[in-house]
């Protein structure tokens, strides 16, 4: 009787195992959304019609002076990322754009200074986490004040970070333009009209010209600006806009 008493014990303890079991797999809609991963990346093409949202320049590396040769090497999440252009040895400013998954990254970096007979290369760290969020660039800058050497000029190197609203095209809100009649004052008389003095009048819109429009640059052209500033490394703000 004890042994049939324990073997239903026993069956009771392994279902609600198999049970717990099988409702422990289910997972909730705030759940999957932190532990489901995509089975595979996008095909190239879907992925290159992403915004970039994390940017990253290490500026003031080289020159033809006494930063010849001394070169900058960047990590994320520890793999070291190529920069998006050809570096030779009196490239200033290395450049990274990237599309990543939203998180958090580990980002770090290195400045080397390379020497007659050694190179010594110094850190340069972030204060902070790195976020990559929905609808935002993230964009995360040093610049390398140096000695006629090229040594840094400060013991300690460090990223500059800050967050960007992201307006992609689909975002953006379309504006339509309406033409209304204008009406305007005339000195002269209406034609069929008795009547002296100023008259209202009705001004037709002007016609657009369609070749005209065909010549503006569309939306998804780039127009590439560069800003000299006196002293150099200014921030520069147009429309309250960094």
């Amino acid at each position: 009787m004890q042994a049939i008493q324990r073997f239903s014990q026993f069956s009771l303890l392994i279902a609600a195992i198999l049970v717990w079991g099988c409702g422990s797999s289910r997972l909730t809609t705030r759940q999957a959304g932190e532990k489901l991963k995509p089975i595979a990346a996008l095909p190239e093409r879907e992925q290159a019609q992403m915004p970039e949202n994390l940017i990253i320049r290490i500026e003031n590396v080289a020159d033809d002076a006494g930063s010849y040769k001394n070169y900058a090497t960047l990590r994320i999440n520890g793999k070291e990322i190529a920069p998006d252009k050809t570096i030779s040895n009196m490239t200033a400013n290395y450049d990274y754009a990237l599309r990543l998954p939203y998180g958090v990254y580990e980002v770090e970096g290195e400045y080397h200074v390379v020497g007659f007979w050694k190179e010594a290369s110094y850190p340069i760290r972030v204060d902070e986490q790195v976020k990559v969020m929905p609808g935002t660039v993230t964009r995360v800058t040093a610049h390398i004040n140096k000695d006629y050497r090229g040594f840094p000029s400060e013991k300690k190197l460090y990223f500059a970070l800050r967050y960007e609203n992201l307006l992609s095209e689909t975002q953006t809100e379309a504006v339509e333009i309406k033409s209304a009649p204008i009406i305007m004052a005339s000195p002269y008389p209406i034609a069929g009209k008795e009547a002296i003095g100023f008259q209202e009048v009705t001004a037709r819109p002007t016609p657009i010209d369609e070749r005209a429009l065909d010549a503006l640059p569309s939306q998804s052209d780039k127009i590439v600006l560069q800003i000299n500033t006196a002293p150099s490394n200014a921030e520069v703000i147009v429309d309250d806009r960094f």
